[in-house]
């Protein structure tokens, strides 16, 4: 038996005082999938495995088990198999500023890169004019392109990284070695476009909410204190004069949010959640809500094909005379895909649980999987737009990530070719309304300003 296997079972078996294999199945999904040999039974292979290192371990194996879906098991891991072992020869190909061929990335795996994929890149860059290049200037007074800086990373690598779709993350280690803190200052201020400030309509009432909070928590009296909060913010909020629901959305939103999250908190529903729950559930009871922001500008879609992914994956589908036209790879489904005209502007990934940035999952979507998705929205908008330099400079794309917390990606493109990625500051979810002021405020304020941007797009499309 593998080693890793061992001690995965192991380490299980620490946390459990009754071990059982549909538990380590279901908590172990993704380790499940890329350890399963192939033309072995799945049932077979992990019932023997799990058995034999119990008895190793000196604990009965014996006793009613609940039951594994092992055929749903068996065709994901098919899917993640034959798109790591098929995407050589696929026809996926890249925005029109990237060189074609780069693979597409998934969603539970880092894909592996070959030399024909690096050299592409590599040579679409060098053949670039040092006047088409994001010029920056390092520390030492000379002058540097960022393109070169990711090119020279991409030789280096041996997996996907969103340096290969010329992404560069601006809060991504890798940099830290090649790029210093001073020259990153630069390239994230280069042509930075701001978050708009929230009117004074929006601010004064979540100013009084936060003045509600902190009155009843500097009382000191911790015995019903979130029911005391819940209470005042409910009763302030009954009393406001009433809002347009046309001329006066984003307020009307706001209102109805705000109600929302007290009758959460006085279920202690949010607690719930964060213990016991699902993703959907997640996305049922907190995430749908802030989605009700943009009813009146974009159209809300959740786990929807990407239409932006789509076209990039098969845009070199043709009609030659000499072959048959490949099939058409599909699209990831993003957990979230804000759209206006049947173009996406807007991007979000949710997960369940969050595992302090560490779980393979969350790795995966939000440095690899998003950035390429926000990528592909950002090209496909700018094309729509009609490739206006212009709109492009100042256009960006947002990244939601969800689990229990938040954090609003942003992309743009402020020189050259290369998309900028920055991130917020992490917000969670409290699980208690007495740290109302420092999740739900700062959230509220992040959806409402991830608004902007959308209406100039009606200036440019075409």
């Amino acid at each position: 038996m593998e080693t890793k296997l061992k001690a995965a079972i192991e380490e299980f078996v620490k946390t459990n005082n009754r071990p059982k294999l549909a538990n380590f199945v279901n908590s172990n999904l993704d380790f499940i999938i890329q350890n399963s040999p192939r033309g072995v039974p799945l049932k077979q292979f992990w019932e023997t495995t799990f058995t034999t290192t119990l008895n190793d371990l000196g604990i009965s194996s014996k006793g009613r088990e609940p039951s594994v879906d092992w055929g749903n098991i068996a065709l994901k891991a098919m899917e993640i198999k034959t798109e790591v072992l098929g995407l050589e020869s696929s026809t996926t190909s890249t925005p029109p500023s990237i060189p074609k061929g780069i693979k597409r990335g998934s969603k539970t795996a880092s894909c592996s890169l070959t030399t024909k994929e690096k050299e592409k890149l590599i040579s679409f860059v060098q053949k670039m004019s040092p006047c088409d290049k994001w010029l920056f200037t390092c520390d030492d007074g000379s002058q540097a392109f960022i393109e070169d800086q990711l090119i020279e990373y991409t030789e280096k690598c041996d997996y996907e990284h969103c340096s290969h779709s010329l992404i560069l993350n601006v809060d991504d280690p890798v940099w830290e070695k090649k790029i210093s803190e001073c020259e990153m200052r630069e390239i994230s201020r280069k042509g930075a476009t701001s978050l708009p400030s929230l009117p004074s309509s929006i601010n004064d009432i979540l100013i009084s909410c936060r003045a509600i909070v902190e009155e009843v928590t500097n009382k000191g009296q911790k015995k019903d204190q979130d029911k005391e909060i819940v209470d005042t913010l409910t009763n302030y909020l009954e009393k406001l004069s009433p809002f347009d629901r046309y001329d006066q959305f984003d307020e009307y939103w706001l209102i109805s949010m705000l109600k929302e999250i007290c009758y959460l908190y006085q279920w202690n529903i949010p607690s719930h959640i964060a213990n016991e729950s699902s993703e959907l559930d997640f996305v049922v009871r907190i995430w749908s809500q802030l989605d009700k922001c943009f009813d009146n500008m974009l159209d809300i879609k959740r786990d929807n094909s990407c239409l932006a992914n789509l076209v990039r994956l098969n845009n070199e589908r043709r009609v030659d005379g000499k072959t048959l036209i490949s099939d058409q790879v599909k699209s990831s489904r993003p957990d979230l895909l804000l759209t206006k005209d049947n173009v996406e502007f807007r991007v979000g990934e949710c997960g369940k649980i969050d595992l302090g940035a560490i779980g393979k999952n969350e790795i995966l979507e939000t440095q690899l999987h998003l950035p390429k998705l926000m990528k592909d929205v950002f090209t496909r908008a700018v094309s729509k737009a009609g490739n206006d330099v212009e709109f492009a400079r100042k256009f960006q794309v947002v990244g939601f990530s969800h689990t229990y917390k938040m954090t609003l990606s942003f992309m743009d493109c402020p020189d050259a070719v290369v998309c900028r990625l920055r991130e917020s500051e992490e917000y969670e979810i409290p699980q208690h309304a007495s740290l109302f002021c420092s999740g739900i405020i700062p959230i509220i304020k992040l959806t409402l300003m991830a608004k902007s941007g959308i209406d100039g797009y009606n200036n440019f499309v075409i």
